[in-house]
């Protein structure tokens, strides 16, 4: 998936974000005349799988400073804490919610790292399609928007 960087009021927020699933191993993407083709030992592959685990790592720090051994390490925690995380399934232009089945929030608080995990239903999803990730900020405003593809 993409990164995006975040600001919210003085403090900068660095997102990475990733989909994974073991059904990804092996798989090949190959560009025909007739469009995209996923195969994995010659075999075509057409759907995503019934779920896919997603990962978002967020680093924030503040903007007027790139320097992270001098960031106070409870910076952002309230901030980073209220964002909420809704996904999308995009095909062309037309955007469909996705099911999220689980959510967990694990903060490091020695490098005051976030580590957001989610697993996401791709049931009948096709693999030409794209998981966006819409972050929302505590009054639910769209912050940023990252794009995952195979």
């Amino acid at each position: 998936m993409s990164s995006e960087q975040v600001s919210l009021d003085g403090l900068c927020i660095n997102f990475n974000a990733s989909m994974n699933s073991s059904e990804f191993n092996g798989l090949e993407r190959v560009e025909t005349a007739s469009g995209t083709v996923f195969r994995r030992s010659k075999k075509v592959v057409s759907k995503f799988p019934d779920v896919i685990d997603v990962r978002i790592w967020a680093i924030p720090y503040l903007c007027n400073s790139r320097d992270r051994g001098k960031q106070p390490k409870d910076l952002g925690m309230d901030a980073v804490d209220a964002l909420t995380f809704r996904f999308s399934w995009k095909h062309d232009f037309e955007l469909r919610p996705a099911q999220t089945i689980d959510f967990k929030k694990m903060h490091f608080p020695k490098s005051n790292i976030w580590l957001f995990y989610s697993q996401v239903r791709g049931t009948e999803i096709p693999l030409t399609d794209h998981l966006i990730l819409h972050i929302l900020s505590e009054e639910g405003t769209e912050r940023a928007k990252l794009s995952g593809r195979l």
